[in-house]
């Protein structure tokens, strides 16, 4: 990787650009021409949908290539725990990591930009390519942010556009960051980490809305704007949430989870399987690949118990041991 982003870095023309993602020339031009998107909404947990323009196949294979190399050159922060691959970085980075740093803090401040991906424009993408660490010439800046756009718009989908965001996002960070530093020198503690357009604040003491007001500021003149809807302030004496996390003490989740959880086990240790796919998935009759497809999503649910409190916790384990005996079980049927 290092040779092929050395090279991405030293790129002169298309030609260039075309062998470093492993395309013939002339596919890649009608490629940029002619974008191949699949545009298809999904409903958003709180109301509203949200559109996803999915690259098809090719354009996607492409894009994929392109975000190994933006991996690869991006210069980390450990403030920016959203889609790092730790591949490359010298910390940890992820939901998890992202809750962790705020751990015993009295105040948690949690923020939301809205239409994030939506709201970073062609211009800026370019803008990106045209700044360090690549200082691409404009036609090339321009070329580039073409594969990665789509509709003149960051697109909710695109391989490129998590990794994509950050890069964007690096002046907010600083600015941010250079704030957090300034206000500890006046014996503020606070800590910051931006998990996408989830931003996360946590203080010892209350932030006055005077503090708040200067943080706003900051995000506004990066030309994002904040969602009202997902503006909460927690205390200590209540429930403390980091990205779905949970805070006060020790990273942990929300107790509805673990019970709906140990309540489909127990229905699939006392009904069987198949009745506990029908009811999961509400069916009137059950494939075999649905309760392939069932295993695979409660299995999935519970190691993300065993990523946030660890494989010898003892509610993972009560979870995980029922769960592994059903699935032995109807595997060596």
């Amino acid at each position: 990787m290092e040779t092929k982003a050395s090279n991405f870095l030293n790129i002169k023309g298309l030609p260039d650009l075309a062998n470093i993602l492993d395309i013939n020339i002339y596919k890649l031009v009608d490629m940029v021409a002619k974008p191949g998107y699949r545009s298809f909404s999904i409903p958003k947990k709180k109301g509203g949908e949200r559109v996803i323009h999915a690259p098809k196949k090719k354009l996607a294979k492409v894009q994929k290539k392109l975000n190994g190399i933006l991996q690869y050159l991006y210069q980390e922060k450990r403030a920016v725990q959203g889609f790092i691959s730790n591949k490359y970085s010298y910390y940890p980075h992820g939901i998890l990591a992202n809750a962790q740093a705020h751990l015993g803090m009295n105040y948690i401040w949690n923020i939301d930009l809205v239409d994030f991906f939506p709201s970073i424009s062609t211009h800026r993408i370019k803008e990106t390519f045209e700044s360090a660490p690549f200082n691409f010439v404009s036609p090339i800046a321009s070329y580039i942010t073409l594969i990665c756009s789509y509709q003149k718009q960051l697109p909710i989908g695109a391989p490129t556009s998590p990794m994509l965001s950050n890069y964007v996002c690096r002046n907010l960070d600083e600015n941010i960051l250079a704030w957090v530093y300034q206000a500890r020198e006046k014996n503020i503690e606070v800590k910051y980490t931006r998990y996408a357009d989830d931003m996360t604040f946590s203080f010892m003491e209350k932030p006055s809305e005077e503090l708040q007001n200067e943080i706003i500021q900051l995000i506004h003149e990066q030309g994002f704007q904040l969602n009202p809807k997902k503006n909460r302030l927690q205390a200590k004496q209540q429930a403390q949430w980091v990205t779905g996390i949970k805070v006060n003490e020790k990273p942990n989740l929300d107790r509805r989870q673990i019970r709906k959880l140990r309540a489909i086990i127990h229905h699939a240790q006392t009904a069987g399987l198949e009745e506990a796919c029908k009811r999961y998935y509400k069916l009137e009759t059950v494939p075999v690949e649905a309760i392939d497809k069932f295993l695979l999503s409660i299995g999935g649910k519970i190691n993300y118990v065993a990523y946030v409190r660890g494989r010898t916790d003892s509610v993972f384990l009560k979870l995980f041991v029922p769960f592994q005996k059903l699935r032995e079980t109807y595997l060596n049927k």
